[in-house]
């Protein structure tokens, strides 16, 4: 089960190359959480609308902040969008959020133009996040892939809830 970050370290979660999960060369010895590393954050933020909510599971040492909340804080280009993160509803632990997938390199976003292109992109993004559910089965880790609504007919919507417990196969075999 992931801990949740600190308010004060929102800002710096989409910073290129930042972990807040190292202090010393020891501690790559003691990582138990799954979190993100490095890169992928920062590259997230500049190709979609990034954002982080996250509330500590055991909140010592607030410092200011509200311990009855989570705390959410957007990004662009790497770069937090405003000084402080925002209170926010939430549950203990980490959600990130990325939305408008290449809203700013119109070219890459006319490769996805026509619905089997799109349906094609979604199930290759759908395959890879059903590999880490399942590999992180009974680590507390949940995914859930979500298409985007678009207007008209046609338009792509729905959901994919793919916490391990929600895959009837991997539920009979925790039983």
């Amino acid at each position: 089960y992931g801990i949740g970050i600190h308010p004060r370290d929102l800002a710096l979660a989409a910073t290129r190359f930042a972990t807040s999960k190292l202090c010393s060369f020891d501690d790559l010895k003691s990582i138990r959480t799954f979190g993100f590393r490095g890169e992928a954050l920062a590259s997230a933020s500049m190709v979609g609308r990034l954002s982080i909510s996250s509330k500590q599971r055991n909140q010592n040492d607030m410092n200011g902040y509200s311990t009855s909340c989570a705390y959410k804080q957007s990004y662009r280009d790497s770069h937090p969008i405003s000084s402080q993160p925002l209170p926010a509803a939430g549950k203990p632990g980490t959600v990130v959020r990325v939305e408008d997938l290449f809203y700013n390199i119109p070219s890459r976003r006319r490769a996805f133009i026509g619905s089997k292109k799109e349906k094609e992109e979604y199930n290759r993004i759908l395959d890879v996040a059903q590999k880490y559910a399942i590999h992180q089965a009974g680590r507390g880790v949940s995914f859930v892939c979500r298409k985007s609504g678009g207007k008209g007919a046609g338009a792509m919507g729905g959901s994919n809830d793919l916490n391990t417990l929600s895959i009837p196969s991997l539920k009979n075999l925790s039983e």
